[in-house]
Protein backbone atom coordinates (compact mmCIF):
# COMPACT_ATOMS: atom_id res chain seq x y z
CA UNK A 1 0.00 0.00 0.00
CA UNK A 2 1.35 3.41 -0.94
CA UNK A 3 2.09 6.13 1.63
CA UNK A 4 1.66 9.83 1.00
CA UNK A 5 2.86 13.06 2.60
CA UNK A 6 0.01 15.49 2.20
CA UNK A 7 0.62 19.16 2.84
CA UNK A 8 -2.68 20.91 3.43
CA UNK A 9 -3.69 24.56 3.56
CA UNK A 10 -7.01 26.20 4.40
CA UNK A 11 -8.43 28.40 1.65
CA UNK A 12 -8.15 31.84 3.32
CA UNK A 13 -11.05 33.19 1.24
CA UNK A 14 -13.32 30.63 2.95
CA UNK A 15 -12.17 31.17 6.55
CA UNK A 16 -14.78 33.20 8.45
CA UNK A 17 -13.69 36.43 10.14
CA UNK A 18 -15.99 35.87 13.14
CA UNK A 19 -14.19 33.69 15.75
CA UNK A 20 -17.32 31.69 16.64
CA UNK A 21 -17.92 30.79 13.00
CA UNK A 22 -14.23 29.95 12.60
CA UNK A 23 -14.43 27.63 15.62
CA UNK A 24 -17.48 25.90 14.13
CA UNK A 25 -15.57 25.34 10.87
CA UNK A 26 -12.51 23.98 12.70
CA UNK A 27 -14.74 21.63 14.72
CA UNK A 28 -16.22 20.22 11.49
CA UNK A 29 -12.73 19.84 9.99
CA UNK A 30 -11.44 18.06 13.09
CA UNK A 31 -14.43 15.67 13.09
CA UNK A 32 -13.50 14.63 9.54
CA UNK A 33 -9.81 14.29 10.48
CA UNK A 34 -10.66 12.12 13.51
CA UNK A 35 -12.89 9.95 11.32
CA UNK A 36 -10.09 9.46 8.76
CA UNK A 37 -7.64 8.60 11.57
CA UNK A 38 -10.10 6.05 13.00
CA UNK A 39 -10.67 4.49 9.55
CA UNK A 40 -6.90 4.12 9.27
CA UNK A 41 -6.46 5.85 5.93
CA UNK A 42 -4.83 8.80 7.73
CA UNK A 43 -1.91 7.75 9.91
CA UNK A 44 -0.85 11.14 11.30
CA UNK A 45 -2.10 14.72 11.12
CA UNK A 46 -0.70 18.01 12.35
CA UNK A 47 -1.31 21.74 12.10
CA UNK A 48 1.41 24.39 11.94
CA UNK A 49 0.58 26.79 14.75
CA UNK A 50 -0.98 30.03 13.56
CA UNK A 51 -0.58 29.36 9.84
CA UNK A 52 -3.79 27.62 8.71
CA UNK A 53 -1.81 24.80 7.17
CA UNK A 54 -0.17 21.54 8.14
CA UNK A 55 0.54 17.98 7.10
CA UNK A 56 -0.97 14.54 7.01
CA UNK A 57 0.44 11.09 6.40
CA UNK A 58 -2.03 8.86 4.56
CA UNK A 59 -1.86 5.31 3.33
CA UNK A 60 -3.91 3.72 0.56
CA UNK A 61 -4.49 3.52 -3.15
CA UNK A 62 -4.78 6.53 -5.41
CA UNK A 63 -8.58 6.37 -5.61
CA UNK A 64 -8.94 5.98 -1.83
CA UNK A 65 -6.69 9.00 -1.22
CA UNK A 66 -8.53 11.06 -3.85
CA UNK A 67 -11.89 10.25 -2.24
CA UNK A 68 -10.53 11.23 1.18
CA UNK A 69 -9.20 14.59 -0.03
CA UNK A 70 -12.40 15.48 -1.88
CA UNK A 71 -14.42 15.52 1.35
CA UNK A 72 -12.36 18.54 2.48
CA UNK A 73 -12.95 20.48 -0.73
CA UNK A 74 -13.33 23.44 -1.25
CA UNK A 75 -12.12 24.51 2.20
CA UNK A 76 -8.76 22.71 2.21
CA UNK A 77 -6.21 22.39 -0.59
CA UNK A 78 -3.71 19.53 -0.70
CA UNK A 79 -0.26 19.07 -2.14
CA UNK A 80 0.27 15.29 -2.24
CA UNK A 81 3.61 13.47 -2.47
CA UNK A 82 4.16 9.69 -2.58
CA UNK A 83 6.82 8.70 -0.03
CA UNK A 84 9.07 5.69 0.60
CA UNK A 85 10.07 4.13 3.91
CA UNK A 86 13.66 3.45 4.95
CA UNK A 87 13.07 -0.25 4.16
CA UNK A 88 11.87 0.60 0.67
CA UNK A 89 14.98 2.73 0.09
CA UNK A 90 17.05 -0.25 1.27
CA UNK A 91 15.28 -2.50 -1.24
CA UNK A 92 15.95 0.04 -3.98
CA UNK A 93 19.64 0.17 -3.08
CA UNK A 94 19.88 -3.62 -3.13
CA UNK A 95 18.27 -3.68 -6.56
CA UNK A 96 20.86 -1.13 -7.71
CA UNK A 97 23.64 -3.44 -6.56
CA UNK A 98 24.68 -1.53 -3.42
Amino acid sequence: MAKYLMLWQLDPARVPVEPKQRATGWAALMAMVKNDLEKGIMKDWGSIIGEGKGYSIAEGGETEIAIMTQQYSPYVRFETHPIMSANQIGDMLKAMGA
